[in-house]
This record gives structure tokens, C-alpha cells and sequence, in this order.
């Protein structure tokens, strides 16, 4: 009350808008991710509206690999260790990832007691912390020499850094540096890796260089993160979620194979997202009738 009498009456039209008064760098601290009261969680930003579940798809390839016998070291930006293992807890129990949050009841626990016991049998080893790619360097060798790691993923590549960059450098640069070094990560280990990136908000200005056709999702030389991972990269792939379709759990999802270094690319991979546990799968009759046959 003391404040709001201390205002003039009449405001400037400066006064009545809301404006960034000030930006200051501060060091890098682990962050939680947003969350909204949504049947499947998703909300969208940006003014693309682009509907993505990339961090989501790379857990779920995280474990499948580990199931397979790889070792799996997983570098993430995008949220904390805790909430990267609730999303994998959840499709082994088929408890919503929002219910192993807040509260189990005691046929619950068991299920969630079981699936630990198979992640802890896993190779899947989780950093949250390194940003800039010679610490992820740094890391990947010791983990090598340590645990005999053969894959590593990245989620997201927009959020690592490249010290070795010079500070008056555009941020199209650093990402490139950023991709150039896991490269060069590969190659020097000998070892497999999967980067995630998110396009920018302006990809539908930039025009695909394929023929131009009803597809809404980008294609991956759509933006300049992804021009400059096609320099890197072996397969360039583009996933996609579809809005306005199927129902809150079930929502249609595609990967295009966009890019495949001196090879045809071009195919495309249908999928159905279930919000309720983060996880895809294939279309099928009996976990989404009302999408049986979607393409």
C-alpha cells in the first residue's frame, strides 16, 4: 500500500511496459526444469511454438543402448541427474513421471525398487555439471579409462560452451566449435556419440534445400546449429511432435533422416510419445487405437 501511494497518477507509456532493466553474468548452477499441470506435460515457448521431446528420446536411446551392452556416459544441460532417472524409472514401472515425484503407495514402491535394480545393473553414467566441451573431453578420457565408456550423449548442444572461442565471437561460432570438438572426441576415442539440439525460433525463414513440400517440422540445414552439425555429423536426424492430434499421453511424433554423410537420405520413422511415463513408441492398436495406421 505504501508503494502503490507513492506512484503518480499518470504513468508514461514507458512506465506501463514491463522491460529488462540490467543483465549480469553469474557462474553455472544446476537448474530445474519448468513443469505444467498438462495430462502429458508439454508446454510450448518460443514464438515457433516448435513441440519437441528430444531430451525424453535421449534417455530412452541412453538406455536402450546400456541394455545392449554399451557403456553410456550422458552429459545433460537440460536438467538434473534426479529428474533424468525419474523419467527413466517410469516407463519400467508405468507409473506417470508426475505421480514417482510426489508420492508412491506401497505396490508402487515395489515396482520402482525392481526397476532401480535394473538401471543400477546398467553402464549409464550422468553429468550435469561440465559445460564447456575440453572439460567434456577431459571427462569422456576418464570415464574411458575408468568405467570403458563406448557412447557418450550431449543434451543440449546449445547450452555447452567453447572456452577456446574468443570472446568477441558470435554464438553460430561457439555452437560450431562446440560440435567440431565432440567430433573430434570420436575420433581421438574411438567411440560412438548423440548430440541433441534445439533449432532456433526463426528456422522458417531460412529456406530447406530440399523441394519444399507439406512438412512442418524443419529440416535439419534448416538453422545454423544444424549447418554446422552437417559438418560433423554422420546421420542428421529431425524429431518431430505433432499438435492437434491423437490425445494428451498419446501424441504422433516422426523422425526424419534427413542427413546421412555419403549416403541417400530422406526416410522418415513413425512414432507415438506417452507423456504419461516420457517415453515413444511405435504406433500401435492396442496403446492407441485412434491412431492405428498414422503416417
Amino acid at each position: 500500500k505504501r508503494k502503490q501511494n507513492r506512484l503518480p497518477d499518470l504513468l508514461t507509456t514507458r512506465a506501463k511496459m514491463r522491460a529488462i532493466t540490467g543483465c549480469h553474468p553469474t557462474e553455472s548452477v544446476p537448474v530445474r526444469c519448468i513443469t505444467v499441470d498438462s495430462p502429458d506435460g508439454l508446454f510450448l515457448v518460443t514464438k515457433s511454438f516448435i513441440p519437441t521431446h528430444n531430451s525424453s528420446l535421449a534417455k530412452q536411446l541412453a538406455v536402450y543402448a546400456a541394455q545392449h551392452g554399451k557403456r553410456v556416459l550422458y552429459f545433460s544441460r537440460e536438467m538434473s541427474d534426479l529428474k533424468i532417472f525419474y523419467r527413466m524409472l517410469a516407463p519400467l514401472t508405468d507409473i506417470p513421471v508426475s505421480h514417482i515425484r510426489y508420492g508412491l503407495d506401497l505396490g508402487r514402491i515395489e515396482r520402482s525398487l525392481d526397476a532401480m535394480k535394473q538401471l543400477a545393473e546398467l553402464g549409464i553414467f550422468f553429468d550435469t555439471h561440465t559445460t564447456d566441451i575440453e572439460d567434456v573431453r577431459t571427462k569422456t578420457r576418464e570415464m574411458i579409462r575408468l568405467e570403458g565408456i563406448d557412447l557418450t550423449i550431449g543434451d543440449y548442444a546449445n547450452q555447452f560452451s567453447a572456452a577456446k572461442v574468443r570472446k568477441s565471437a558470435n554464438r553460430s561460432d561457439v555452437v560450431a566449435a562446440v560440435w567440431r570438438g565432440w567430433k573430434d572426441i570420436d575420433q581421438e576415442f574411438e567411440i560412438g556419440s548423440l548430440l541433441l539440439a534445439h533449432p532456433t525460433s526463426d528456422y522458417q525463414k531460412q529456406q530447406p534445400s530440399k523441394k519444399p513440400d507439406e512438412r512442418q517440422a524443419p529440416y535439419f540445414d534448416q538453422t545454423h546449429e544444424s549447418r554446422e552439425a552437417g559438418k560433423a555429423v554422420d546421420v542428421g536426424i529431425v524429431l518431430w511432435t505433432e499438435l492437434g492430434k491423437g490425445q494428451p499421453g498419446a501424441r504422433p511424433a516422426t523422425l526424419y533422416i534427413d542427413y546421412q554423410r555419403d549416403e541417400e537420405a530422406g526416410g522418415k520413422i513413425p512414432l507415438v510419445f506417452d507423456g504419461r511415463i516420457m517415453e515413444f513408441h511405435e504406433p500401435r492398436d492396442e496403446r492407441a487405437p485412434e491412431l492405428a495406421g498414422w503416417d
